[in-house]
């Protein structure tokens, strides 16, 4: 049989979180686990998701308090309470397809190596309507953004759809006895990676989610034209994300220094996948600033040392 638990992470999620419930429980090989990391000030969501529970009666759940820090935090802190061979994230306003676990059932195997599995998602609205068939079209994004060292710039995984290991999540709890938690942009990208730096990644290219847009999203999803928009009318905010970007980058590398890959891991310097902007901003950075988070300047210092980092330059 196919084992895995599921994390929930909530905060003030009354309004959708019967519907998500019941979606996950509603497929054909239940979770051997519920884990709800709730962030909330006040029990009401708690209790909401255990009427949930008693009316699918299921009661293989485990209640954790948050950190009270936002929705990344409250992942990342939830994670390590996995003991299942892998591990399905959910985000409390969504709702799975009904053959979700099958078709990851198809695509997973078992191994030691960190691995990561992520899929597309529909995009609706409060009302279940779909505004979008798929949330990568939607927005932008390609699973190329592994193909190269663009993923260090440009994030393709949505959280809500990934499945991890639970070799990931091992070595997602190890990074955090190294890193500063405040130097992760978001859970998913830092999940991101680590598989691709430590593992693997896989992309199955299904709509096995509906990713539900409204007021109280605290990470949204926008079409490519008006990401646009945000920036050209507020490049400030771009920089800033771009600055942190660089500080996620450099929390990798000091990764490296604590933990050592198996794999021989190689940058390219190659960032193709990553846009017009930030390849633009990169660019710029690289050949006209001795910016204190330059990548290559730290990677060779790291390379240094004894671990297995190996840089490949690509001109």
């Amino acid at each position: 049989m196919f084992s895995y638990s599921v994390l929930i992470c909530t905060y003030n999620g009354v309004s959708y979180i019967q519907e998500q419930i019941d979606s996950i429980l509603n497929q054909k090989i239940k979770p051997e686990m519920i884990y709800l990391s709730d962030d909330s000030k006040d029990s009401l969501t708690i209790n909401e998701c255990i009427k949930a529970f008693d009316t699918n009666k299921y009661s293989d759940y485990e209640i954790v308090k948050g950190p009270g820090k936002g929705a990344a935090k409250n992942f990342l802190h939830g994670i390590k309470f996995n003991t299942s061979d892998f591990l399905f994230l959910s985000d409390q306003d969504d709702i799975w397809v009904e053959n979700k676990i099958a078709k990851f059932q198809e695509a997973v195997v078992l191994t030691r190596e960190p691995q990561l599995w992520y899929t597309d998602s529909q995009v609706i609205d409060e009302q279940g309507n779909v505004i979008s068939d798929s949330f990568f079209r939607y927005q932008g994004l390609s699973d190329k953004v592994f193909f190269d060292d663009s993923i260090l710039y440009k994030n393709a995984v949505q959280g809500a759809t990934c499945c991890i290991n639970r070799s990931l999540c091992e070595l997602l709890t190890q990074s955090l006895s190294v890193i500063n938690i405040d130097d992760i942009l978001m859970h998913d990208w830092w999940l991101a990676l680590l598989a691709k730096y430590y593992g693997k990644v896989s992309f199955i290219n299904e709509s096995l989610i509906k990713y539900r847009q409204h007021d109280m999203n605290e990470v949204g999803a926008s079409s490519k034209r008006k990401n646009i928009l945000k920036i050209v009318k507020n490049p400030s905010q771009y920089l800033e994300v771009f600055y942190r970007l660089q500080k996620q980058h450099l929390a990798l590398l000091k990764l490296f220094k604590y933990v050592p890959s198996n794999l021989q891991l190689e940058y390219t310097f190659n960032y193709k996948y990553c846009g017009f902007f930030k390849r633009s901003l990169i660019h710029f950075v690289a050949k006209y600033h001795k910016h204190p988070c330059d990548i290559r300047g730290e990677l060779a210092k790291v390379n240094k040392g004894e671990h297995n980092v190996s840089i490949e330059h690509q001109n």
